[in-house]
């Protein structure tokens, strides 16, 4: 199968049906139990997904299948995930509320910004938590452990067990592995 006919079912098998279920599902309020009921229905859509996957309210999920998705991983509402690019979240992940997941980037030419993209992976080590309203962009591997705090850019690697904050997201502290 040629790649375009792979990429018209893949957009017919996995991303609008998720989009429909996620209109239902969003219907639903914003607790433990129904982001486990989101996560389970959604889990089918990814690429692969462990089991207690939690899903926020208001959550976009674009190019599902690309997704990497380890056990308990919790993705909070209103959260944008691009995953063109693919995307591993690795167990333990939490995603807290309004984080962007952008695995593109429009590339520049001749002086000004196309609608040509670059995807490149994201990778979210086990154990690490993004606080609200953190962005990751393109390309960027955190390691396992790592605690981002809100509103943070992440633009470059985080090494594992760190506290990293700001725009663009530093290495503040080294944290414990108790």
């Amino acid at each position: 199968m040629s790649r375009s006919a792979n990429a018209v079912v893949n957009f017919l098998c996995r991303n609008i049906p998720i989009h429909l279920v996620q209109v239902f599902i969003d219907l639903l309020p914003n607790c433990s139990w129904t982001a486990l009921i989101r996560g389970t229905l959604a889990g089918p859509f990814l690429g692969t997904c462990g089991k207690h996957f939690l899903l926020g309210s208001g959550v976009i999920l674009n190019q599902p299948g690309k997704m990497v998705v380890g056990k308990n991983v919790y993705i909070a509402h209103y959260s944008y995930v691009n995953a063109a690019g693919g995307l591993v979240l690795n167990d333990g992940v939490v995603i807290g509320p309004m984080c962007v997941l952008a695995t593109s980037n429009h590339r520049r030419e001749n002086g000004r910004v196309g609608n040509v993209a670059e995807s490149h992976e994201i990778n979210i080590g086990s154990g690490t938590w993004l606080g609200a309203h953190v962005t990751v962009t393109a390309g960027v591997r955190i390691g396992s452990g790592v605690v981002v705090g809100a509103g943070s850019v992440v633009t470059k690697d985080l090494p594992d067990n760190v506290l990293a904050v700001g725009a663009p997201a530093r290495v503040v502290r080294h944290l414990s592995t108790k």
